[in-house]
């Protein structure tokens, strides 16, 4: 069979028109923009090491050691250590609550674009199910992609401890060299698949009521069957962002950075950058429906009423 690229673009860029733009109303860009911003949480870049940095020393004109030092001493004494402490747990489990959050919202995203449509409560009450299905496969996720890395990082650290007491850095500098390729192979792994994740799983499981495992099993024969395919269409819309990046910056240039103070400030650039996000979520299931109608999340339509059961 033959597969398209570019065609299911045109689809998914006239699915965010007839959305946002025939007709034109206000309500449809603030609803479906907070319902963007609320699939993306934790998703979005920031410059927020800056500050840890700075803590830790790495200022100009200063070794970087008297920083990781003073860090050493502080964590030392009880109250700081406490302290520390108290910010881990507040951090995971704020990771933990926009994880879930996200997680729901992002059939709520789904379903606006496919029922080109503003609705955030009666969607976020009847995916619920499926919303918590993918939030726990998320979360294992992430703990295996870790647990992976810290892994394979493992023989590194401790090449790099018996270096550094033996004086013998060539040999840390070896050990990264020859863990590199693993590392980097499976960074492209979870890449790829928090990407088929998020562009392929989840409208399966939007369109046949199934648990996050489910959609995985359904969606991975066809990815063995078309396995370029899929790889290629992750190449393309990582070309495709890389042009929207550049257009992005020089917008934000032209505006005297106006326009990047705007999609910097939570909500308000989710509703800046709406038609992006809307055709990029239309753009993978459009590429699915290619497969045949099981595939396809716009034919037939989605019933109002909720999905059967999870499966």
């Amino acid at each position: 069979m033959s597969v398209e690229y570019f065609l299911p673009l045109e689809r998914a860029v006239a699915r965010m028109k007839a959305l946002l733009f025939r007709p034109f109303r206000l309500e449809t860009w603030i609803v479906v923009g907070f319902a963007a911003f609320l699939a993306r949480l934790l998703e979005g870049g920031g410059g927020g090491t800056h500050g840890l940095r700075y803590l830790a020393g790495d200022r100009p004109g200063q070794d970087p050691g008297e920083g990781i030092e003073r860090v050493r001493e502080a964590l030392a004494e009880p109250f700081w250590l406490l302290v520390a402490g108290a910010v881990l747990v507040l951090v995971l489990v704020l990771g933990v609550l926009f994880t879930w959050i996200s997680s729901r919202a992002k059939f709520v995203f789904l379903d606006d674009v496919v029922r080109e449509r503003a609705a955030i409560a009666e969607p976020w009450r009847r995916y619920a199910r499926l919303g918590d299905s993918l939030f726990l496969w998320r979360i294992v996720f992430l703990i295996s992609v870790l647990a992976g890395t810290l892994l394979l990082a493992a023989p590194f650290v401790a090449v790099s401890i018996a270096a550094g007491a033996s004086g013998a850095s060539g040999l840390a500098v070896g050990t990264a060299l020859l863990l590199l390729p693993a590392l980097l192979a499976w960074a492209i792994a979870a890449t790829y698949a928090a990407f088929f994740l998020e562009s392929f799983v989840v409208p399966i499981m939007y369109r046949h009521g199934l648990s996050a495992t489910r959609a995985w099993g359904k969606f991975l024969p066809l990815f063995r069957a078309n396995f370029w395919r899929f790889v290629l269409f992750g190449l393309f819309v990582f070309a495709l962002f890389l042009g929207v990046a550049l257009v992005l910056f020089v917008a934000g240039c032209a505006t005297c950075c106006c326009g990047f103070l705007l999609m910097a400030i939570p909500y308000v650039g989710s509703v800046v950058l709406l038609p992006i996000s809307a055709a990029y979520r239309a753009y993978g299931p459009e590429f699915l429906a290619q497969f045949g109608p099981e595939w396809s999340v716009f034919e037939p339509e989605p019933p109002p009423a909720e999905p059967p059961p999870l499966t």
